[in-house]
């Protein structure tokens, strides 16, 4: 699949590094192309991974001035030194997951090579040049779109495909035969996922101060009923009769459709599954080995809309007063 061009970061990343560039000079600082090329390297697709990578790229280059100082004090501006400060920040930042900071700061070691000097002027120089760059990556990161309304169309699209899906189980668990029944319905919705997921994950990371983990825990909870809703399928299948009790199980299911909404806390469904199951125990023992294989199908599936409606109950649960506020009043 084509990746889709982000204009808005190319455009970030060019004005930015223009920005970097004409700062840097303005400040009279040498190597002033540098900036640029550190503002583009830290525009992220998101602003905690900007910060982050900032933060990083900040504290490697500390570990650099110290590798550096001492390897060029000991061994002079030669390319051995430089190999051996190579050797020794490449492994640092491995260990401390600073890969991301290599290639810039080495960079900035290079100058101090190309000077044949790590006087306090140059110290200065490649400092601010960090400073700039990265601070100009991060201002540039402070706008990215809202995109709260495009995780909430995901959430009705993904709510509307589970509700068909109920909506099909109900009726087809009636039929003896289920050849016309396909799981398509489950790649869509494992399509839907995914790019909602995808979503919730960067309005989390673009929200520096404030918490949305809703939208992610949201996803996680219907990816989990996804599954659920997988296994039931399989088991409806495995039916090659309609048992009396199938007709219950069904309006059942039916049920769980017609309330399917995001804030119902399926308290009142558990409830009503629980009478059932009890009804169908107090039934007559199957006489025939197919009646009996039947009936523990229809058992399993009961089963497994109870933990399809407990996935949404945890979900409920551990939400605050705030949060359903929030998210399901607005």
């Amino acid at each position: 699949m084509a990746r889709k061009l982000q204009i808005s970061k190319v455009l970030k990343i060019a004005a930015g590094s223009m920005a970097a560039i004409v700062i840097a000079g303005w400040l009279q600082l040498s190597y002033v192309t540098s900036a640029g090329v550190i503002t583009l390297l830290s525009i992220q697709n998101t602003k905690r991974e900007t910060v982050f990578v900032m933060l990083k790229r900040v504290a490697a280059f500390v570990i650099a001035l110290l590798i550096a100082y001492t390897v060029f004090s000991v061994l002079g501006f030669c390319p051995l030194a430089l190999g051996v400060f190579l050797a020794f920040f490449v492994g640092i930042c491995h260990l401390c997951s600073f890969q991301d900071a290599i290639a810039m700061n080495t960079v900035l070691v290079t100058h101090f090579y190309a000077e044949q000097s790590m006087s306090w002027m140059w110290i200065q120089n490649e400092a601010l040049l960090l400073l700039v760059g990265a601070g100009i990556g991060v201002l540039m990161n402070l706008y990215i779109p809202d995109n709260s309304r495009t995780i909430r169309k995901a959430q009705m699209e993904i709510d509307g495909a589970i509700k068909g899906i109920l909506g099909r189980m109900s009726s087809t668990v009636l039929q003896e035969s289920k050849a016309h029944y396909d799981g398509k319905c489950f790649l869509e919705l494992e399509e839907l996922l995914h790019h909602a997921y995808g979503e919730a994950v960067a309005n989390r990371d673009n929200r520096l101060l404030t918490d949305t983990r809703y939208y992610l825990n949201y996803m996680n909870m219907r990816t989990a009923q996804s599954h659920i809703l997988k296994r039931i399928y399989e088991n409806i299948c495995l039916l090659n009769a309609v048992p009396s009790q199938t007709y219950a199980v069904s309006a059942f299911i039916g049920k769980i459709s017609d309330s399917f909404r995001e804030s119902n806390n399926a308290e009142s469904l558990l409830k009503q599954l629980e009478k059932l199951k009890l009804e169908m125990k107090e039934e007559a023992l199957p006489v025939t080995r197919e009646e009996f294989e039947n009936r523990a199908v229809l058992y399993r599936i009961l089963y497994d809309l109870e933990e399809f409606l407990m996935e949404k109950r945890r979900f409920v649960e551990a939400l605050t007063e705030k949060e359903k506020q929030l998210y399901w009043e607005n």
